[in-house]
């Protein structure tokens, strides 16, 4: 099974072909996902749509961004999966040696 991570839109790497750059969450999945060019293709189809990605938050699987998120749900999407780090390890992750 894949979870996808909610990512930041950073940039438009090439507007012809509809490809943006997108980073993860430093607080909470920078040790698991690094940056990726994914195609936007499926959310936008011209290149003012395009640039509006950029500075928002996303879903992306297999080099596809699937979806856009409002900032309040990439946050409180991203708060679960750091809440699941600790679940088993009374410590939680952070604790982890």
């Amino acid at each position: 099974m894949c979870l996808a991570l909610p990512m930041r839109i950073v940039e438009v790497v090439d507007a012809a072909a509809r490809t943006v750059r997108i980073a993860p969450d430093g607080a909470v999945a920078a040790d698991r996902a690094g940056e990726e060019v994914v195609s936007a293709a499926l959310l936008v189809t011209d290149e003012t749509d395009l640039r509006g990605l950029v500075g928002g938050w996303g879903l992306a699987h297999s080099g596809f961004l699937l979806a856009r998120l409002e900032a309040d749900d990439a946050r409180s999407r991203l708060d679960l999966f750091e809440a699941m780090d600790g679940a088993g390890d009374p410590r939680g992750r952070r604790g982890a040696a």
